[in-house]
Parts: structure tokens; C-alpha cells; sequence
């Protein structure tokens, strides 16, 4: 299996990475990371294969996905989508949990599966609008950073409420 490392791909000291995907965009061969992610789909459909499992998500299926979980992907090639991913490292989970409490951690680690949640219309155009910034952002890192942690808190309360 192919391991991403957060070395690798973004910088770790700053704790987060963003991307915009769609075909052109999406690692589709089975990985894991040494950081978590989450994503959500914003348009189309595709397959999720997660931990050998695969599934058809669509609009409004977000999930966060754990160190540990093998995941790839199996697009149709008529079927266009969109989803935003977020990247972010353990430490910077470790941040948000001293400071909401150790339960939401364990929330998104015990379960053997990914965490997912299906997003209703509100709460998907909500997520959209708070992620649009990250698509043209060109201030100061220690701001988008800050701003990045409330993203993460943001999305990680629409689990703790489902």
C-alpha cells in the first residue's frame, strides 16, 4: 500500500493542506497518511473503497479518514464530481481536542469504520461557503492558519452532532 506522509505533501508546521478535486485531481490507487483528512462531495458521484470496502458516495457524504484507513477511489468516466479535502495533522487534532475535550478523539477513532455523516442541503451549503476563502486566500500564513483551525472545528461539530 502506498503511505502518504505529511512531509511529503504539505508542511507540517503549519498543520494543513486544501485541495479542490475532481478527476484530474484525485489519487485513486488504495492509501493511507500519517495525518487525518476530511472531505466532503460537492457535486457528481464516484466510489469510495475504504479498508476494502467500496461504496458509491455522492453530494453532501463527508467523512474524516484516520491514519489507519486504506482508501482510494473508482470514478465513472461519465459521471463528473467534486469534493474539498482537507488534510491536517495529528498534532493539530491533538489542539483542537485540549481544548473541546478528549471524547471527540475518541468519537473518530473507535469506530472501525471512517467516520461519515450525510450533510443535509443547509448544512453542505453552509460547509461550501466557509471552504470558498481557501480558493483564492493570499494573506499572511499565521491567519490562514488560524482560520483553518475553525474550519476544522467547524467541520469535526457536524459529527459530534450527528
Amino acid at each position: 500500500m502506498n503511505i502518504i506522509h505529511a512531509t511529503d505533501f504539505f508542511d507540517p508546521d503549519f498543520g494543513y493542506a486544501y485541495r479542490l478535486l475532481n478527476r484530474q485531481g484525485l489519487l485513486l490507487q488504495e492509501h493511507c497518511h500519517d495525518y487525518y483528512e476530511y472531505f466532503f462531495v460537492i457535486s457528481g458521484k464516484l466510489q469510495h473503497v475504504v479498508n476494502g470496502v467500496a461504496e458509491t458516495i455522492s453530494r453532501g457524504d463527508m467523512f474524516v479518514m484516520r491514519p489507519w484507513d486504506y482508501h482510494g477511489y473508482v470514478m465513472d468516466a461519465d459521471v463528473p464530481f467534486e469534493l474539498i479535502n482537507i488534510n491536517f495533522t495529528t498534532a493539530e487534532l491533538d489542539r483542537l481536542c485540549a481544548y473541546v475535550g478528549d471524547d471527540l478523539k475518541h468519537r473518530l477513532d473507535s469506530s472501525a469504520r471512517p467516520p461519515k455523516i450525510r450533510l443535509d442541503a443547509q448544512q453542505l451549503d453552509h460547509i461550501i461557503k466557509e471552504h470558498e476563502f481557501l480558493n483564492f486566500y493570499a494573506g499572511e500564513q499565521e491567519e490562514l492558519q488560524v482560520r483553518m483551525r475553525f474550519l476544522l472545528a467547524d467541520a469535526l461539530s457536524l459529527f459530534c452532532r450527528k
